[in-house]
């Protein structure tokens, strides 16, 4: 297993036992204080830690600790991962759609970091078949879009790329 990810699952579970428990004693304070912290956190919990330091302050500073620890590992895996290239093509893929000029290339880009994504996520064993199925057919499909790299190349340069759907199949 991953263990950034692990590390990660462990920092948010311990996040929120933290919160359980700022909570709890935010409740003691007041109906209103214990409402806010369970329902606008993080952002409730650090004015109330700040507000109520002398009394609060061990349960906040674990919440804080184990949430911003979480958080950032998380993101770490997101980029590591290629989060924010899935982001952008799948951002390049609506506005192909909202265009409509979606091309062959965007959408087999979209699916393709959509699969790297999800092979970096080390899927259990049964899921990692049906992901080598999946990137078989993807790959097919690459190469029956694809033309050959030499002699072809010079002939698709010159002509627009294919369209995935025209306005009439969207309607």
């Amino acid at each position: 297993m991953n263990t950034p990810l692990l590390v990660a699952q462990l920092f948010a579970l311990g996040a929120t036992i933290a919160l359980i428990w700022l909570v709890v004693r935010a409740f003691r304070k007041h109906i209103g204080w214990g409402f806010a912290v369970l329902l606008l956190s993080p952002f409730a919990a650090t004015v109330f830690g700040i507000k109520y330091w002398k009394d609060e302050k061990r349960p906040f500073l674990v919440y804080i600790s184990t949430f911003v620890t979480a958080l950032a590992l998380t993101l770490y895996l997101f980029t590591v991962w290629g989060g924010w290239e899935l982001v952008q093509a799948g951002q390049r893929v609506q506005q192909g759609i909202d265009n409509k000029d979606l091309t062959q290339a965007d959408a087999h880009a979209f699916m393709n970091a959509g699969m790297l994504f999800l092979e970096h996520s080390e899927p259990g064993p049964e899921n990692q078949q049906q992901l080598e199925l999946i990137r078989e057919e993807l790959d097919r499909q690459q190469d029956a879009v694809s033309p050959e790299p030499a002699a072809a190349a010079a002939a698709t340069a010159s002509r627009p790329e294919k369209k995935l759907h025209t306005l009439s199949s969207i309607t």
